[in-house]
């Protein structure tokens, strides 16, 4: 028995890659798209209030916000680094490639914005914000997989340092 309780195992650990790369696709979809709605649920609220407050009736809230060129833009820019963080999870779970995983990610985000737009609703969104929202994802999740390849490399070479 070793005398100090707080020396690390010695034994080699076992390896529990069990991970599931579908779980790591849908983890980091859910996270990017998640932290997505919570940012623009906030941008809405400041926005709308900063509206009602200017006297703008509530029905006309919505046209008005979608009417905003800078609104829109404001909230596409507030998306990418929620994206990136969805990226970096889904790229973090993965059991093998880091980028196909962000990727497959940004897909699904895709998928979900484009049966969004198949809404039974008529909201005035200009074309060029609907565009972004199908192609945005891709860059920001390829973003955060180079940032989680990026990071696990630089744990790899103090590791290997030390």
């Amino acid at each position: 028995m070793d005398p100090n309780p707080y020396t690390p195992p010695q034994a080699p650990l076992v390896d529990h890659s069990t991970r599931s790369p579908l779980a790591a696709v849908v983890v980091g979809a859910a996270v990017g798209y998640g932290l997505v709605y919570v940012a623009l649920v906030l941008i809405n609220f400041g926005y709308f209030w900063t509206l009602t407050l200017q006297g703008v009736p509530q029905e006309e809230l919505y046209y008005r916000a979608l009417g905003s060129t800078a609104f829109l833009l404001f909230g596409h820019l507030a998306m990418c680094p929620c994206m990136v963080a969805g990226g970096y999870w889904s790229s973090r779970l993965s059991p093998g490639g880091a980028v196909g995983a962000a990727l497959s990610s940004a897909a699904l985000v895709a998928a979900l914005a484009l049966l969004d737009m198949f809404g039974p609703f008529d909201l005035p969104i200009p074309f060029w914000s609907r565009v972004l929202s199908l192609v945005l994802p891709f860059p920001a999740f390829w973003l955060g997989a180079m940032l989680w390849r990026r990071h696990r490399e630089a744990s790899a070479s103090v590791t290997a340092r030390a």
